[in-house]
């Protein structure tokens, strides 16, 4: 399945939330493997922000960097969404909401792109 590298991004802290509820054996498998799955292309995508804040940006004193002039924030912002626009394949069996069980989980942390 194609999904948007901005999307996996907001997934992962659902995910991450789904991983450590009770539910069903087989969907903790399923769901421990999609995190294992997404979790290198969230490094990558975090490695091309910071390369990039660095690149643009201004050294702190306390060694970080900030991107403060209003141009390179634009230009930042613009070459970031390209990278979150850009569409991954990701191998995963969708799941049924009712595999879930019982769980209780605010829904705007369930990735909306994993369930039938």
């Amino acid at each position: 399945m194609q999904v948007k590298l901005e999307y996996v991004i907001g997934s992962l802290k659902g995910l991450n939330e789904l991983v450590e509820q009770k539910i069903p054996t087989k969907i903790s498998y399923r769901i421990n493997k999609l995190v294992k799955k997404l979790s290198p292309e969230v490094d990558s995508f975090n490695k091309v922000k910071n390369d990039l804040i660095i690149e643009l940006g201004e050294k702190q004193e306390d060694g970080s960097h900030t991107i403060k002039d209003p141009e390179k924030m634009k230009e930042f912002l613009t070459k970031i969404q390209e990278v979150l626009n850009e569409t991954i394949e990701v191998d995963f069996e969708l799941i049924k909401v009712e595999d879930l069980g019982d769980v209780t989980i605010a829904p705007k942390e369930l990735p909306m792109w994993m369930f039938e």
